[in-house]
């Protein structure tokens, strides 16, 4: 059986199809509104041995799935079943164009069907598949294969950019929610590209997107939004949410201290540091790096040694990251003697720790050298 064994209409071809040697038939079958007007072009596509082409069946099968009624949707699939009877290679835009139509009427089984065929041609889903199946498994409440669907894209990983699509990413949080499964929806939000990017808007429209959802806003949540606001230079916007937050953990203290550190607001990041204290939270080591770090910025000896002591107390100094903060402390506020009784009570020292010693070392004997007018 041929693709030409399709029902095909002899009469005239309606405009804007009067003049199609004119210009291509693919950008004809663009212009189709109707279901008629593409059964006519489908028929000139047959006269012409065009039919077999794969980038005419694409702009075919495109052309009855944007139709999207249940006729255009049976035209669609006999056309694509004969195509690819003839031996055609149906390619996954082809593919993307019926799933899409199928999903967009709810008929998840045929969708599923599609997008098995695709991986069976030995084709990979793209950014364009997922996000109308999810929203299929949405509707039709099918959450065993929404889940196996997130299960391959985890396995396909970032191939294809679809991994971290903003599209497939919002699809997969709203069909969670809906599901009810709001811990799979907050997990796919934390591993969402605004914060890597630091892409400002594109965090507000996640954010406004997650509200939008209804998806409640959990500590582990909430200090997702911080980092990326923090990370993205929105200061205030972060500091909103964290001072809406009544039961703050380590986690939220230690993400406003690390980000104030790392923005040059070393007296903010000492103020969160000391509300930790307050609080009755035992700093950690990521506490102590920040808090270390922003005393050296500001050259606060007094308060570096407190850190120190606190370090030495509570046995953090086994960490070599918080051995090597407390050695740039000592360094930069000038107590080279200090930093290096600190470097060799280190069991490991590592690059990191020896380069802090040396280039430090060399900053103050240039220093030295001229005030002594070297």
């Amino acid at each position: 059986m041929s693709v030409s064994s399709a029902p095909c209409l002899a009469s005239p071809l309606p405009p804007p199809h009067r003049h199609l040697k004119l210009a291509s038939p693919t950008e004809y079958l663009k212009l189709c509104t109707t279901l008629h007007e593409i059964k006519h072009l489908h028929c000139h596509l047959i006269r012409a041995s065009l039919i077999q082409s794969p980038p005419f069946m694409d702009s075919l099968i495109a052309a009855y799935s944007r139709v999207s009624t249940p006729m255009s949707l049976r035209y669609a699939k006999t056309t694509f079943d004969l195509f690819l009877k003839a031996d055609g290679e149906a390619s996954l835009f082809c593919f993307n164009s019926l799933i899409r139509a199928y999903s967009s009427f709810s008929s998840l089984d045929i969708a599923l069907e599609l997008y098995i065929r695709v991986l069976d041609q030995g084709l990979v889903p793209d950014r364009f598949t997922f996000p109308p199946l999810l929203a299929a498994c949405t509707r039709a409440s099918g959450f065993s294969e929404g889940a196996q669907l997130h299960g391959f894209l985890i396995k396909m990983g970032e191939d294809g950019g679809v991994g971290g699509d903003l599209f497939v990413l919002n699809s997969l949080i709203h069909f969670y929610c809906e599901s009810g499964d709001l811990e799979s929806a907050q997990q796919v939000f934390d591993g969402m590209p605004c914060t890597k990017l630091q892409d400002l808007e594109l965090g507000k429209r996640i954010h406004a997107y997650v509200v939008e959802s209804g998806i409640e806003l959990s500590l582990g949540l909430v200090n997702t939004l911080i980092d990326m606001y923090m990370k993205c230079g929105a200061v205030e916007v972060a500091k909103s949410l964290f001072d809406s937050c009544k039961d703050r953990n380590i986690v939220q203290l230690n993400t406003m201290i690390s980000n104030y550190e790392k923005l040059g607001m070393a007296r903010d990041a000492l103020g969160v540091f000391s509300e930790m204290i307050t609080s009755g939270l035992r700093p950690d080591r990521v506490s102590v790096v920040a808090a270390m770090s922003a005393s050296a910025q500001l050259v606060e000896l007094e308060a570096g040694k407190q850190f120190h002591g606190y370090i030495l107390r509570h046995g953090l100094d086994e960490w070599d990251v918080v051995s090597d903060s407390v050695i740039d402390m000592y360094m930069k506020c000038g107590e080279l003697d200090a930093a290096n009784k600190v470097f060799d009570m280190m069991p490991n020292k590592g690059v990191v720790s020896w380069n802090t010693l040396c280039c430090r070392a060399v900053f103050g004997m240039a220093i030295w050298m001229l005030h002594r007018g070297f």
